[in-house]
């Protein structure tokens, strides 16, 4: 599964009338919603899962942050997300 269709998958799921997955959901690389919102730059997908509680501050299995994820990605902006 390529970065686009995981990503496409994790923001169907997250705009679903029927939220049944956790916002903290891993992939098998230890990504979240969260991680993947951020280096997609997409800032409507991070402000709802803050307001459903994930975790902003979560890492991967290589250690890396929502804020790590964003600067490989150059998509900064996601950091104003609040």
């Amino acid at each position: 599964m390529s970065t686009t269709e995981v990503n496409n998958l994790y923001f169907l799921l997250l705009y679903s009338r029927d939220i049944l997955i956790s916002v903290g959901y891993c992939l098998t690389d230890g990504s979240t919603a969260v991680h993947r919102a951020c280096y997609s730059g997409n800032h409507e997908a991070l402000r709802i899962l803050i307001q459903y509680h994930a975790d902003i501050g979560v890492q991967d299995e290589r250690g890396r942050a929502a804020v790590h994820w964003a600067s490989i990605a150059t998509t900064l902006d996601c950091l104003r997300v609040s």
